[in-house]
């Protein structure tokens, strides 16, 4: 699938009628704010675990690995035991925000809701900002929200 297609499936979803003028003026739009902000992410943004052993040379991964170092604040969903020893190698997280995360990960789930069963991290995160305690936050997928990210036609429609 190409980016015009998701550009019109998600337009059309949101009851938006678009046509190509306006998907050219979208990725112009994009990749303006990309240049703006490109220093932004480089300083503040960080790779999701694992994405750092997967760079080609050590000097990659040594550059990924400061890009941790230097972000104040983070966002981490369902994270395995394993998972969070990486983490905590860099960050502190105390045993109860560890116990909490890891409880928000299944290893007998395919990650997948079905029927009346809910992946336990669901929408879960712990936000932490620097040393201080991390703050546990939910939140719910709108019916528009379940409507645009369902993407298993095996699942059923029921996805809010």
């Amino acid at each position: 699938m190409t980016e015009p297609v998701i550009f019109r499936r998600t337009t059309e979803l949101h009851g938006i009628t678009s046509d190509r003028t306006m998907f050219e003026a979208f990725a112009r739009r994009s990749a303006e704010l990309h240049r703006q902000r490109a220093h932004d992410l480089r300083e503040r943004g960080h790779a999701l675990p694992g994405a750092a052993a997967a760079l080609a040379t050590e000097e990659d991964r040594a550059k990924a690995r400061g890009l941790m170092d230097r972000c104040d604040t983070w966002v981490i969903g369902a994270s395995s035991a394993e998972e969070l020893t990486r983490v905590t190698g860099k960050r502190e997280l105390t045993e109860q925000e560890r116990m909490m995360i890891a409880s928000w990960s299944s290893a007998t789930s395919t990650g997948l809701d079905t029927g009346d069963a809910v992946h336990p991290g669901r929408g879960k995160y712990m936000i932490k900002v620097g040393t201080r305690p991390g703050i546990a936050a939910a939140s719910e997928l709108t019916a528009t929200e379940a409507k645009l990210y369902h993407t298993d036609p095996t699942a059923g429609t029921d996805l809010g």
